[in-house]
């Protein structure tokens, strides 16, 4: 009788430590591909489409299909650098949102 609740219970539990083991490394490559785009963007001779190309790249490097319909937005502005990277896990529709600001460097003589 135990071992009728307990597989159960032993299946569910792996099966929720997979899916979050998928958003983990989803979740860090976004990370990751926001932050090389970002530092790319902001620099001075920096542009926002050098920056969206480099996250894409990364992020299909690193997460390959983990991060399903990937969305990047870079924003260069003349004092504020931001990118955000949106999707979802793979498995469970988990929400991936992954945001960062940084200053834009800019030459003041």
């Amino acid at each position: 009788m135990e071992f009728a609740i307990a597989v159960p219970m032993i299946v569910l539990i792996l099966a929720a430590l997979t899916q979050g083991v998928l958003w983990g490394i989803g979740y860090l490559a976004a990370q990751s591909a926001a932050d090389r785009a970002v530092q790319s963007t902001r620099v001075v001779g920096g542009n926002a489409a050098a920056g969206d190309a480099q996250a894409r790249e990364l992020l299909a490097q690193l997460a390959g299909n983990l991060v399903r319909d990937p969305q990047v937005t870079v924003t260069r502005g003349p004092t504020v650098t931001t990118v955000v990277i949106r999707g979802t896990a793979k498995g469970l529709p988990l929400p991936i949102d992954v945001r960062l600001t940084a200053p834009t460097e800019r030459f003041v003589p």
